[in-house]
């Protein structure tokens, strides 16, 4: 049986980083801020072909954000934590060192285990086998991975509104990851179900998936 056609994702700058400029009132590169809120450069995609502003990361990698004195900053968890320290009115990272140290490994998980290892098979499981005849057999075991990364973040948030307590950068990653559930048919866990309706009511995230064309 040939396999079911990919949905369509939204651009992986708009929602995973564009998150956190959204939630503090940032403009990107083209657009108005709210308000008299600072401007950064926009949050790039700088994956296999030149980004605005940016030449493709000699890293290869997803996210890039240029800065106002023209250096480039790279990797999510990074970028969340520069943008969240930098605008600390905005309380994006939490106060607490436990909660803190929460959200650093929610981060690291869901990105370095759950998308990279779990969605990355099914999304493109020919970048991990050379035979086209394995390629199913590469998606199946990227969504065991995917599914039980999703069980384990369910059970790290509880019966948590927010990944550590209070909104964070750690939401956003959440986030991201529900909606390629959603946009794959994975069935989420109860709180992360509720935790995904939740975080799209936020005016950043509708503000992104309108955008996207998601809301």
């Amino acid at each position: 049986l040939a396999p079911e056609p990919i949905p369509p994702l939204p651009a992986v700058d708009d929602v995973l980083a564009t998150h956190a400029p959204q939630e503090l009132g940032l403009a990107r590169r083209g657009h108005d801020a709210d308000g008299d809120a600072p401007s950064v450069e926009d949050v790039l995609d700088a994956v296999g072909s030149e980004a605005p502003g940016c030449a493709p990361d000699e890293h290869h990698l997803t996210l890039a954000l240029l800065r106002d004195d023209g250096t480039l900053l790279t990797e999510f968890p990074a970028i969340a934590y520069w943008l969240a320290n930098r605008y600390p009115e905005a309380k994006l990272w939490p106060s607490d060192l436990e909660a803190q140290a929460r959200a650093l490994e929610m981060m690291d998980y869901g990105i370095a285990t759950v998308h990279m290892q779990g969605f990355s098979r099914m999304f493109a499981p020919r970048k991990y086998t050379p035979s086209e005849a394995d390629e199913e057999k590469v998606r199946k075991r990227g969504r065991e991975i995917f599914e039980s990364g999703l069980a384990l973040l369910s059970a790290s948030l509880g019966e948590k509104e927010y990944a550590v307590g209070p909104y964070s950068v750690a939401d956003a990653v959440l986030f991201y990851l529900e909606l390629w559930a959603n946009n794959f048919k994975v069935p989420l866990p109860d709180n992360l179900a509720r935790h995904f309706a939740r975080i799209k009511a936020r005016p950043a995230a509708a503000r992104v998936l309108a955008k996207e064309g998601l809301a």
